[in-house]
């Protein structure tokens, strides 16, 4: 088969064609029809599947991950009662009402116990939180640095929490002869503003 047997053929009589011919004319004709087949029809649902695969693989990451969260529940369980219990302990060391007093004479035994000369001991306003109260009280005491020190640790090792805030601790200066002088421990005042916490139950904000 050459060009010349195109050449010479007719289009309006397919049936004489020469055999070779028809065989490249089918051939031609199978290969558009592929060609359209792939367009119109096989892309769309290569797209179409590959979309499907898209979804299937998120969804099963979806319940891989709600799985290793049902697989962890138990640990989160545990961590939320520990939480609990913690937010427990936490509200132990808050005082209620009737337990303010006997804290804040535990305050007064343990500066005495320090050898400190209360100076100023005044509990001010009261600072109302969500669930809680706070009782600042402002102090001034009168000792030496060990005096202050033991104070301070005795203020931390009380059940309830107090805290210390804007403490200042200035020398006192010597008096009385150089000999007097010699012999004397260094004196300091100690002041500024312990907090202490007043628990409301059930969120009351009665005074």
């Amino acid at each position: 088969m050459n060009l010349s047997d195109f050449q010479d053929i007719d289009i309006n009589d397919i049936q004489n064609w020469p055999k070779d011919v028809k065989a490249v004319a089918i051939a031609f004709i199978g290969v558009i029809i592929i060609v359209i087949s792939w367009f119109f029809l096989i892309s769309p649902l290569r797209t179409q599947a590959a979309a499907i695969v898209t979804h299937e693989n998120s969804e099963l990451n979806t319940i891989n991950s709600e799985k290793q969260i049902v697989a962890n529940l138990p640990f989160y369980q545990g961590q939320i009662r520990m939480m609990n219990m913690d937010f427990s302990r936490f509200l132990m060391q808050l005082p209620d009402r009737r337990q303010m007093p006997s804290l804040l004479n535990s305050i007064s035994a343990a500066g005495n116990e320090s050898n400190l000369q209360f100076l100023l001991f005044k509990p001010t306003g009261i600072i109302t939180k969500k669930f809680y109260k706070e009782v600042p009280i402002e102090i001034s005491v009168k000792g030496t640095y060990n005096n202050d020190g033991s104070f301070l640790q005795k203020i931390a090792n009380l059940p309830r929490i107090v805290t210390f805030h804007n403490m200042k601790i200035l020398r006192v200066p010597f008096t009385g002869t150089v000999v007097q002088r010699a012999t004397q421990k260094q004196q300091t005042i100690m002041s500024g503003t312990m907090i202490t916490y007043e628990y409301l139950k059930n969120g009351s904000t009665n005074q």
